[in-house]
Order: C-alpha cells, then sequence, then structure tokens
C-alpha cells in the first residue's frame, strides 16, 4: 500500500508540542519510521521540522520537505495541494495526522480525529477557532473512509455529534508521549530540578484551555492545605506562562496556599520526565479528554495519579488512579489527599499503574491505525 500522509501541523519548535494533538503526530511519525508494515509512506510537512537521523534513514518512508513560510501557504497545501499531490504519486489512501482534508481528492482518505470538543462544548473555544474546527471536522467524519480516534469515549462522541457509522469509526489508542520512561538513578542527578525548588510537591501539566481545569485544581489544592498539616507540600504547574495573564490569575491570587503554588513555563522533555518521575502524586483534574496522554505518562514512570472520574480518563487508568468530580474542588482535594494519606494505597496506584501502562504503546497504536488504513483502501 502506497500512503500520503498529511502532517503540516508537525512542528518541533520547543514548547510548541506539549499538548496531545503534537505529542500524537509527532510519535506517530517516529514509530512508522521504525515499523515497517509493508507499506511505502509519504509524508509532507513543513521544512522547518527537525529531521531525526533515523526518519532521515527510514527506507520505507518519502520526506516531501514543503517551504511553508505563513498560515496560509499551509492551508493551500493542507486543504487543496496535497490531495492533487496524493493522486500524482499514485497514492492507495490519504491520511491526514491532523483532521484537515484536502477538498477534491481523488483518492480514499483518512482522517484522525482526536474528539468531537468543538461541537459538544463550544464554549471552550473562541467562536472563530471554533467555526473552524467544527468545520474542518464535520466534512473529515463525513468525507473519510475511515475515521480514526483515540478512545472508545472519543468514538462514541463523534458518531453521536458528527452523525457517522460506528462502523468506520477506529480507536488507535495513544502511548506516552515525551519519550517518557522511568528514568534511571544516574539520569536523575544529572537533572537539575533546584531551579524549580522540587522536593515535596504535587504536579501537573496542562496547556490553557478551561476544559484542563487548572482553577479547579488551585481551589481543590488550597482546600487540602487549609484542612490538613502536609508541611511544605507545593503544586507544580508545567506549560505556558501565558496561565498568568489569563482567568487562572484571579483563582492563583485569590488562593490561600498562593505561596506554595509554583507555574514553571515550559520546561524540556528530560525535565518534565524527571519532574513527573519525582513526584508524590501527578493531578490532572480535566473535565473532559480524548484520552489523556499526561495521566499514561505518570503511570509509566510510577508516579500515583489522581484524575476525573469522566470522560476517557477511566479508560486509561483503569481502577488505578484516585479519582474526583472535577466540578467539584471538595472532590479534588479529597482525591489528593487519598493518595498522599495513605502509603499502602499510593504503592498500589504505582504498582498497578505501572502493569496498565504497558497496554499502551506507539507500536500497537500504528498497528491499530493499519487497520483503518486497510478499510479505507478495501
Amino acid at each position: 500500500m502506497r500512503v500520503c500522509v498529511s502532517a503540516f501541523l508537525v512542528t518541533t519548535t520547543p514548547g510548541m508540542k506539549l499538548a496531545g494533538v503534537g505529542r500524537h503526530m509527532l510519535s506517530t511519525l517516529n514509530q512508522l519510521s521504525i515499523t515497517d508494515l509493508g507499506h511505502h509512506y509519504d509524508v509532507f510537512l513543513k521544512d522547518d521540522v527537525d529531521m531525526p537521523p533515523e526518519w532521515l534513514a527510514c527506507p520505507w518512508i518519502t520526506w516531501h520537505r514543503i517551504p511553508v513560510k505563513n498560515s496560509r501557504q499551509r492551508i493551500w497545501w493542507e486543504h487543496f495541494r496535497v490531495g492533487v499531490e496524493a493522486k500524482k504519486l499514485k497514492a492507495d489512501v490519504l491520511l491526514s495526522l491532523f483532521v484537515p482534508l484536502p477538498l477534491g481528492c481523488r483518492v480514499p482518505m483518512v482522517s484522525i480525529a482526536h474528539d468531537a470538543f468543538p461541537r459538544t462544548n463550544p464554549d471552550w473555544y473562541p467562536p472563530r477557532k471554533r467555526v473552524i474546527l467544527d468545520q474542518m471536522t464535520s466534512y473529515a467524519c463525513r468525507k473519510s473512509k475511515a475515521v480514526v480516534t483515540v478512545s472508545e469515549y472519543s468514538r462514541n462522541e463523534l458518531c453521536r455529534a458528527y452523525g457517522i457509522s460506528k462502523d468506520k469509526v477506529f480507536v488507535a489508542p495513544n502511548g506516552p508521549g515525551n519519550n517518557v520512561r522511568m528514568l534511571s538513578e544516574e539520569e536523575m542527578e544529572g537533572v537539575d530540578l533546584s531551579k524549580y525548588g522540587a522536593s515535596n510537591y504535587v504536579f501537573s501539566v496542562s496547556t490553557i484551555e478551561p476544559r484542563k481545569n487548572m482553577d479547579g485544581l488551585i481551589r481543590g489544592f488550597s482546600l487540602l492545605k487549609e484542612k490538613y498539616d502536609l508541611g511544605d507540600l507545593r503544586l507544580l504547574i508545567a506549560g505556558a506562562k501565558g496561565w498568568l495573564d489569563s482567568s487562572i490569575a484571579q483563582v492563583y491570587e485569590e488562593s490561600s496556599a498562593k505561596e506554595d503554588i509554583e507555574f514553571l513555563g515550559y520546561v524540556s522533555d528530560l525535565e518534565l520526565n524527571a519532574l513527573m518521575q519525582k513526584a508524590q502524586l501527578f493531578a490532572f483534574p480535566s473535565y473532559v479528554e480524548g484520552f489523556g496522554i499526561p495521566a499514561l505518562e505518570a503511570m509509566t514512570v510510577g508516579t500515583p495519579v489522581m484524575t476525573s472520574n469522566t470522560s476517557s480518563l477511566p479508560e486509561v487508568c483503569g481502577e488505578y488512579a484516585s479519582y474526583c468530580d472535577p466540578s467539584s474542588p471538595e472532590s479534588i482535594c479529597e482525591a489528593l489527599h487519598a493518595i498522599l494519606s495513605d502509603g499502602t494505597k499510593a504503592k498500589s496506584l504505582v504498582e498497578g499503574g505501572l502493569e496498565r501502562a504497558k497496554q499502551f504503546s506507539w507500536d500497537e497504536s500504528v498497528k491499530k491505525l493499519e487497520i483503518g488504513l486497510n478499510f479505507a483502501v478495501n
């Protein structure tokens, strides 16, 4: 099979790849470069993407690096030109690593759609962005021969929101992102976390989106510090500094635990790995997630997880998490305390989480993606 891949949203710019969709695209390309499924791939992406040597050495991938200088040029390639190129190359199928599909494409198409949020939760987006994402997702669902998504939750939501048959929607769960793995003692010693004041802390990582519920986490952590004697316990939040320019700033300023909360801004992949591994627990109280890669990453490095009892998160964590109602700061507080106050429970979550995490890998993800590609062609 010859597969044309539209990957124009892939980026290796520092600080731009922490979000789940970005991690998914990079990890999928990386896995395709090391997993020989018997296909040939023509991957179209921007010419400013840093190409790892193993990508360039892969014999079954041809990389088409396109000079894209602005969003108008990217849109032209995503929505028009890549479909023409797929036809010229006599591709059997065109795969979009994110929802945009070319108009008028004359080869079968497969789109990866992570969620139905633009339609199910429109208030989470600026109006223009919501309309664009909703239209692109709707078009992808209608025109794709197969749609690939990341969880059963997202599969059900896409079918309900966009009126498509479950028969053409395939689930390919994520693996962990950012090359997260259990670091050795020697590797941990080589990472300087002193600048973050990292010793006894709850850790979280997030992008600036209402659904991530960082204000709820701050309120829950503040209650935790008020109700229980937890000494020097701190809350460290990795992610864009823009948090402090958002509505969360007010919640932070009013917090009784303000002095124990720190926004770290962008951190490198290695620092993120180390911060997660050293944390007392990882907090991820999102309202809704299409998959929830960070929760999987925490389990992968042996850190107990506190997360929401909603959407795909129980699907990822199973019984190996302390669950909360994300709409309730009191529930978040008690779910955090359940781990911090009970060493036996924390140990069981760590041990079970390590085993659970082994069920998710990028190798399995691309093999399940292949099922969608084969369905589209046949």
